[in-house]
């Protein structure tokens, strides 16, 4: 499963570390200040949002994921 999550202090640090000890998850990227700030940005579109950030970030992330392009993507590796 691909996973992103936004966020990077104290929970997403041990999201990641927790993530990464199972072989069928993969994180594909950290939404933060160090890292990529926008969904778009990702190499790959993930099929799981993991939202630890501050609450006022959940409309910016509701509209980055667009539902016609996860349908194509599910679609496409099928």
């Amino acid at each position: 499963m691909k996973i992103v999550i936004v966020g990077y202090g104290t929970m997403g640090h041990l999201l990641l570390s927790r993530i990464e000890e199972k072989e069928d998850l993969q994180c594909v990227g950290l939404i933060a200040s160090s890292y990529y700030q926008e969904i778009s940005e990702l190499p790959q579109h993930p099929e799981v949002i993991v939202d630890v950030s501050h609450p006022d970030n959940f409309v910016r992330i509701q509209r980055a994921m667009d539902p016609d392009k996860i349908v194509r993507d599910r679609k496409s590796t099928r």
